[in-house]
């Protein structure tokens, strides 16, 4: 709830970071805004996607890993282009 409301509020990540510290105190600094920034990215991918569907674009998706990309991530960009959904 707390990064939702952030996020309805226009904040930036260190405002969610500190939401998300206040919250759970226990995690580091650098923890809490790795936490904000893929809570954000997800909120604004996930808004892309629904912009897309709504206009009714046909495309699809492709992961582009970088060097330090996880093996998950690897092997889903040799897939290539795959569907939305």
């Amino acid at each position: 709830q707390a990064v939702e409301q952030g996020l309805a509020a226009n904040e930036a990540n260190d405002q969610l970071a500190k939401r998300i510290g206040d919250i759970f105190t226990d995690l580091s600094d650098r923890r809490v805004m790795l936490i904000a920034e893929t809570e954000s990215t997800r909120a604004k991918h996930q808004g892309e996607l629904m912009a897309i569907k709504a206009a009714g674009v046909e495309c699809k998706k492709r992961w582009l890993p970088d060097s330090m990309a996880c093996d998950v991530c690897k092997g889903l960009a040799r897939k290539g282009s795959i569907a939305l959904d």
